[in-house]
C-alpha cells in the first residue's frame, strides 16, 4: 500500500510518562522509529502512530514528544526498535542507546541524534488504527549540520534519500 511514497524518512520519537507497570505507576521512558511525521508550519509538528503502542500512551498520559532526526548508522538500532513493545523492553537498556534532556519539554531526546524538535501537543486525531498527535514546537536544534539522515527505503532496507 502506497508504495509509491517510498522513500520516507526514518525518525526516532523519545517519550516519557507514568504507567501502571505490576500495580505500581512508575516514569517509562521510550523510543520508537516512526516513518509517519511531517511539518504542518513553522511552529508545529505531526506524529502518526499505533494507537494501541506505548508511544501513543505515553504521549497522551505526558502530552510531549520529542522527534529525533538520526544518521545513518542507526539503521541496525531502528530495526530492532520496531520489532519490540516498550510496554515490555527498556529499550534504551536493552539497545544501548544514551539518552540526555530535551529542551523545552519534560522528555529525553538521544544523545547522538543529528537534530530534535521538542514538542507540546496541541491536538490529536484518531484514523483507523493510528493517532495523528499535532504538536507545537517548543525547542529544536541542529547538532550535526549537513548528516547523512536515515530513510526507510522499504522492508527492512535503510539508508539515504539518494540510495
Amino acid at each position: 500500500m502506497l508504495n509509491f511514497i517510498i522513500p520516507r524518512e526514518t525518525v526516532l520519537v523519545t517519550t516519557r510518562g507514568k504507567i501502571i507497570q505490576f500495580g505500581k505507576e512508575i516514569v517509562k521512558e521510550n523510543v520508537a522509529p516512526v516513518d509517519w511525521h511531517m511539518p504542518l508550519s513553522v511552529s508545529h509538528f505531526a506524529i502518526s502512530v499505533p494507537k494501541n503502542s506505548c508511544t501513543a500512551h505515553l504521549i497522551r498520559e505526558s502530552a510531549v514528544f520529542v522527534v529525533n532526526f538520526v544518521g545513518t548508522g542507526f539503521a541496525d538500532p531502528v530495526r530492532l526498535l520496531g520489532k519490540n513493545s516498550g510496554h515490555s523492553v527498556d529499550k534504551f537498556a536493552v539497545f544501548s542507546i544514551a539518552k540526555e534532556e530535551a529542551d523545552g519539554v519534560d522528555c529525553c531526546r538521544l544523545k547522538d541524534a543529528v537534530a530534535y524538535i521538542s514538542c507540546h501537543v496541541v491536538e490529536q486525531h484518531s484514523f483507523e488504527d493510528y493517532v495523528l498527535f499535532v504538536g507545537k514546537v517548543v525547542a529544536s536544534r541542529e547538532l550535526v549540520s549537513g548528516a547523512k539522515r536515515l530513510f526507510h527505503l522499504g522492508g527492512g532496507t535503510f539508508g539515504t534519500a539518494k540510495d
